[in-house]
């Protein structure tokens, strides 16, 4: 029997109202259904941070997606028999990208409202466990230290004039939509697009950002480049934006994007008037 792994990108619908219909287009299943109709297995952790302290049997739980009966769905499902599952659900990833560009271009992009679940699906005989997962040591909350650290920030962010007032703000908004997201082509150029807009405001040359990092440091350029790897940074970016094209494996990219997303927080949490905490310490040793 052939096993397939699947993936799935699900979204709410406020302008197709089906109780249930599909279109198949191999590799990929269309499903436009009423959500009392329908019902998605998923692993129960699908991607991203666990803690420590968690079982890895429990990655793998099935569960049950949460989806309102009374709400309308699309469902966008690729299916590859590929053995090896990252390789198999980077096929339906791609697919599944291909078919929700397909029904925008046939129809309207608004008939996707909103992104409830995107990951592998339970289907048939395969489960499918490709996705990124990290394991981190939980975080202790102190609600009276947090408020002033948050205030102090916010006052000094207020205090910001004209120009860099505007590009923090940027900075922060592409930051907040990169931070969740797993690592993948999208969060590389969101964080990226972070050092577009600062340091290296007016230009596309990377030095600026390498003197900014060096003054934190206190390394010397040619150092942060060659630990950073700043250069080769940037032409992956240029090589995506402009080829098409990000040659990276799994692993690698996820490495590329913990790396620039490490320089991130260090930029900044500079501009906030944080010091360095030694998190790129580690590219140094």
């Amino acid at each position: 029997m052939t096993r397939y792994h699947h993936f799935a990108a699900i979204f709410t619908t406020t302008l197709i109202r089906e109780e249930f219909k599909k279109v198949i287009v191999d590799p990929v299943k269309f499903e436009f259904f009423k959500g009392s109709a329908r019902s998605f297995s998923i692993p129960a952790v699908s991607g991203r941070i666990f803690p420590v302290d968690m079982e890895s049997t429990l990655l793998m739980t099935p569960v049950t997606l949460a989806v309102n009966p009374n709400s309308y769905y699309i469902a966008v499902i690729a299916r590859s028999d590929e053995p090896k599952v990252r390789v198999a659900l980077k096929h339906c990833e791609d697919a599944v990208d291909r078919g929700i560009t397909g029904l925008a271009l046939l129809f309207k992009p608004y008939i996707f409202d909103r992104l409830v679940y995107r990951g592998p699906v339970i289907e048939g005989n395969a489960m499918s466990a490709g996705f990124y997962a990290r394991r981190e040591n939980p975080v202790a909350l102190d609600p009276a230290k947090l408020k002033i650290d948050l205030e102090t920030m916010q006052n000094l962010h207020s205090a910001f004039e004209g120009d860099l007032r505007q590009r923090y703000s940027l900075m922060a908004r592409f930051f907040s939509k990169a931070v969740a997201l797993e690592p993948s082509e999208e969060k590389f150029l969101f964080l990226w697009t972070v050092f577009e807009v600062f340091p290296m405001k007016d230009t596309s040359n990377v030095r600026p950002l390498k003197e900014f990092l060096s003054e934190i440091l206190g390394h010397s350029v040619e150092e942060i480049d060659k630990k950073l790897l700043i250069g080769r940074t940037y032409g992956l970016r240029s090589d995506l934006v402009h080829d098409g094209k990000l040659d990276l494996t799994p692993e690698e990219l996820g490495k590329l994007v913990e790396r620039v997303e490490n320089i991130c927080l260090v930029v900044l949490r500079s501009i906030s008037g944080h010091s360095h905490s030694g998190l790129l310490d580690q590219y140094f040793a």
